[in-house]
């Protein structure tokens, strides 16, 4: 069987491809010459990988030539027609519209959770059309988040699935020695090391908001009840990271979060390792990379997890559950009056990633969807 993957938000298809690979499957990954964000490329995730092995193709495509496409896009189809099926990640499923190939269809959230509703323009009406069709063709829409059962019904797509777990390398994303961890965590002055790795996304409408202002109103009041010396460690993303930046001056807290540039997953996992608490996101109300890789870690993480999420999951993450800045501010104070209790909760939560996310059971369930995709579609042929 051999599997194209196309799609490379936040480096999806050469990950996927890479994991796919060392279980046997025959794969080529296409990589995107010219990404709009350097989270879409392989340095990104591997700063080390050096040249692009022999199943990843660098390819130069214009979604502006979609309908009349020049070579670059002609060449490009042709090769990603050539395999058993194709594995999309988002709106990058377009392109396999444009081939004779089943095509699983993984959604990363904007692409179901607003493409298909956007109005207002002309260009609005062609991608949320293009949208609804590459959402409505797919051999299987594979959903990760629960609010989007909703959409899928609202849509009125049969084709769709709901499979949480993401690939985690959990060898990787793994504790490093407490003398390592003492030697980085040197670095700062504090007696709390804090991260907050989401984006900065949290001023307006929007289904993404990740409430970072709530995180910083309760980190405003920890620094007023403690007598220790904590550091928000945050990095430079998302739409709002100047709002952050105006809201934690008028909080008076400045000297207290040290911005950091966009950062690789190398450095990542360095600042995973020397964390005492990981925040994620207060408001969608389900998980993604930002909570996996850090309870991989072994990082007790606050994020808000939807009631709803019961009805999904057979066993929820052994995460801090909170939604509003009092939450937030309630469970650190339990944190800074009995820090040893959070030990279990590192153990327990890289158990949990390794049980559900481990990247070989992650990718040997696709593999079974793969390969019943290839058998229903041989099975219409010899009708």
């Amino acid at each position: 069987m051999k599997v194209n993957l196309y799609g490379n938000n936040a480096n999806m298809a050469y990950v996927w491809g890479g994991y796919l690979k060392k279980l046997g499957v025959d794969v080529t990954a296409f990589v995107d010459k010219k990404p709009y964000d350097v989270y879409h490329t392989p340095e990104w995730e591997y700063p080390d990988h050096g040249r692009m092995p022999d199943w990843a193709r660098v390819t130069d495509i214009s979604f502006k030539r979609f309908f009349i496409p020049s070579a670059n896009e002609k060449k490009f189809i042709r090769e990603l027609s050539d395999c058993d099926l194709i594995q999309t990640f988002g709106e990058a499923a377009v392109w396999a519209l444009r081939t004779d190939k089943p095509y699983v269809y993984w959604s990363y959230g904007y692409d179901l959770d607003v493409m298909p509703f956007l109005k207002g323009s002309i260009k609005n009406f062609v991608l949320s059309r293009l949208a609804r069709k590459s959402l409505a063709k797919a051999a299987r829409l594979i959903y990760a988040m629960p609010h989007q059962k909703e959409l899928v019904e609202r849509l009125g797509l049969s084709n769709a699935e709901f499979y949480s777990p993401l690939p985690i390398d959990v060898d990787r994303y793994a504790p490093f020695d407490e003398a390592r961890r003492g030697k980085l965590r040197s670095q700062y002055d504090a007696d709390y090391i804090f991260i907050h790795l989401s984006r900065h996304n949290w001023v307006g409408d929007m289904p993404d908001n990740k409430g970072n202002d709530r995180l910083f109103t309760a980190y405003r009041d920890f620094i007023k009840n403690t007598k220790k010396k904590p550091v928000l460690l945050t990095v430079e993303k998302g739409k709002d990271v100047q709002a952050s930046k105006s809201l934690i001056k008028d909080l008076g807290i400045e000297k207290y979060v040290l911005w950091l540039p966009v950062i690789n997953k190398e450095k990542v996992i360095e600042l995973l390792n020397i964390a005492d608490i990981n925040f994620d996101q207060f408001c969608t109300g389900s998980w993604g990379l930002v909570m996996l890789e850090a309870m991989s870690v072994g990082v007790p993480t606050f994020i808000f997890i939807h009631e709803r999420c019961k009805n999904f999951y057979d066993e929820l993450p052994p995460a801090i559950n909170v939604n509003t800045a009092g939450d937030i501010l309630g469970k650190m104070m339990e944190f800074a009056e009995s820090k040893d209790r959070w030990a279990d909760i590192r153990e327990r939560s890289r158990d949990w990633v390794r049980r559900h996310y481990h990247w070989e059971v992650v990718m040997k369930k696709y593999i079974e969807i793969y390969k019943g995709i290839v058998a229903e579609k041989g099975k219409r042929q010899c009708m």
